[in-house]
């Protein structure tokens, strides 16, 4: 059965949120690479409400279900931002409490796992587990031991733009990826109102 790929995600933000911290907002989307980021507004449920697959995803995979990112984007001028350029959603973020259930809840829409890694945070250890969305990396964190029932949920998410210091204002100082090559910030999302941690990579070197 072939994986899944991310085609969407709806977010509880405001537009005006994302444009503040140069994201190219058209309407109420951001369109990135095959993905359109629907932001629904502050007023309902903040952080990642749902995410769209092709094909589509049952309405609960352990805790994580679809949500709608809408048709077009309106197109007239007084709603098309310029923003900074940003060219894919590099990964999307879920934690869960139980990494074998999730895993295992995971391989019933056809994804597997391509790489765990194991790390310690704070006084317990963290396992990461990685799947391919199509070219989105779906990165699982839980710990390495089950520790309790709640079911999985939307974290961060981490975007790919070819200049990282475009967001010098908005940003935390840049610093080494963990992908050889690469280099990474974070967004101050907590001082745009904005709900969701949003990390944004350089480019992946080149195999030519």
């Amino acid at each position: 059965m072939r994986g899944p790929t991310l085609t969407g995600l709806a977010i509880g933000d405001d537009p005006a949120a994302w444009r503040a911290l140069g994201l190219p907002v058209t309407g109420d989307r951001l369109t990135v690479g095959g993905v359109t980021i629907r932001l629904a507004g502050s007023h309902g449920r903040r952080g990642v409400l749902g995410w769209q697959l092709d094909p589509p995803a049952p309405d609960d995979v352990d805790g994580l279900g679809p949500a709608d990112a809408g048709g077009p984007p309106p197109t007239s001028a007084a709603e098309v931002t310029t923003g900074y350029s940003v060219v894919a959603v590099d990964h999307l973020v879920v934690a869960t409490p139980n990494l074998r259930r999730t895993t295992a809840a995971l391989g019933t829409i056809g994804l597997t796992p391509r790489r765990t890694v194991d790390a310690v945070r704070g006084d317990g250890g963290v396992r990461y587990r990685f799947f391919l969305l199509g070219t989105c990396v779906l990165e699982l964190i839980g710990p390495t031991e089950p520790a309790g029932d709640a079911p999985a949920i939307f974290g961060g998410l981490a975007l790919t733009a070819p200049d990282l210091d475009v967001f010098t204002e908005v940003m935390a100082p840049p610093r080494a990826a963990v992908q050889p090559g690469r280099r990474i910030v974070t967004l101050r999302t907590e001082d745009h109102d904005v709900s969701v941690p949003i990390a944004v990579l350089s480019p992946r070197p080149s195999t030519d």
